[in-house]
């Protein structure tokens, strides 16, 4: 049961900051509001992901309270305090089970508090909609209370996941639909989830091409080998670097990603790909395509240097090994003197670049980076190679 006392606290909270400092933040992250009222007093809003200031759209745009659901990560010391005490949002431990996480937001729905989701988990790589899992629907029908779906549209190609730059230009978010209890009593959890999907759905390519808004900023093309781990055009692997205006690959490709966020060659040889959606797709086929190929690989298709491994057991976290390399094999990561096969690792998932989480057979795992690197390859290829469905 939550206490009352936490409950004024985290309204008065977003009261707050909406009412003092909604104007600002508008202007600060080019944030435009479909002003929509909610009619449902307690109700799950379920958004896409492409933003870090996601989580604040929807709170200015209908004017009510909801508990967010927030990666465990951002409540990690004095900082994290600070927020769980004045907001409280529901923790969710990235490459970990989410049953705890299922059971805080039951309890919120319960004592009448609304709460939002993001249920792709992650900020999109490449600007489409990624996974939603069905449990999303199974939690709808469950809670009993209304269904709000939120769209962004622009915020990704405001924030790329993959930059840590932010660009100029709009984001525009908008409710796209609510459902009501009596709505979703009479839809099957399958009719639920496809609803979900297709409410939630945007592909930032489309969205650039149809309006053309200008997002520019410094260094438009800094990192992208973070999502663009595949060359076209010599088909190897992390072999694609960037600069802040452009990014090449020593075969002889060489691009960069414009204000409008697409992409364009730098040489009289057009790119296989305008934008990083097609180019992602084609990196998943291409793996799907030659993972009979790559299970035979014995060298390493890559190694990123100077990570930090640790090992967390309830509160506990433990340093395991500091500045080693790691290297991908076909059948195992090896973290300096730490092996672990692929069919051991349950799940992975990335946190800002640069921190990498995995759960075993044996433990909870943390790798660190001092630099920028691309998680997305690390999950890619362990889902391929593990005969995994590739989502």
């Amino acid at each position: 049961m939550i206490e009352r006392t936490r409950i004024r606290i985290w309204k008065t909270t977003y009261s707050v900051i909406r009412v003092l400092f909604g104007w600002l933040f508008k202007r600060i992250s080019g944030f435009h509001s479909g002003h929509t009222k909610i009619s449902s007093r307690t109700f799950l809003l379920l958004g896409n992901h492409n933003n870090d200031l996601d989580w604040a759209f929807p709170v200015i745009d209908t004017r009510r309270h909801m508990r967010f659901v927030a990666s465990a990560n951002i409540l990690e010391g004095f900082k994290g305090r600070i927020i769980n005490f004045l907001v409280g949002p529901i923790p969710r431990k990235k490459g970990a089970p989410a049953e705890e996480t299922t059971k805080q937001i039951y309890e919120s729905l319960s004592q009448g508090i609304s709460v939002a989701i993001y249920p792709e988990g992650n900020k999109s790589w490449d600007g489409r909609t990624g996974y939603i899992s069905p449990r999303n629907a199974e939690i709808v029908k469950k809670s009993g209370c209304g269904l709000v779906t939120y769209r962004i549209d622009g915020g990704y190609l405001r924030s790329p996941r993959w930059s840590n730059e932010v660009r100029k230009g709009p984001v525009f978010g908008a409710v796209v639909r609510e459902y009501t209890p009596e709505e979703l009593e009479n839809m099957t959890e399958e009719q639920v989830y496809e609803a979900i999907k297709r409410d939630l759905y945007t592909d930032a390519a489309v969205f650039a091409k149809e309006h053309q808004y200008r997002y520019p900023g410094k260094q438009l093309s800094k990192h992208l080998e973070s999502v663009l781990y595949i060359c076209p055009k010599c088909r190897r692997i992390s072999t694609i670097t960037s600069r802040a205006d452009s990014f090449s690959c020593s075969c002889g490709l060489q691009g960069r990603m414009n204000e409008y966020g697409l992409l364009e060659s730098l040489t009289d040889e057009p790119l296989p790909f305008d934008n990083t959606a097609s180019w992602n797709v084609w990196q998943r086929e291409y793996l799907l395509e030659n993972r009979e190929e790559l299970l035979e690989t014995e060298t390493p298709f890559f190694s990123d240097l100077h990570a930090s491994l640790f090992r967390t057991e309830g509160d506990k976290k433990t340093l395991l090994s500091e500045d080693c390399s790691v290297v991908f094999f076909a059948d195992r990561i090896e973290a300096g003197k730490q092996i672990f096969p692929l069919g051991s690792i349950k799940r992975i998932s990335v946190f800002r670049n640069r921190r990498l989480f995995f759960t075993t057979d044996d433990g909870y795992y943390e790798l660190r980076f001092p630099e920028t690197v691309s998680g997305l390859k690390y999950e890619a290829l362990w889902r391929v190679l593990t005969g995994k469905a590739y989502l």
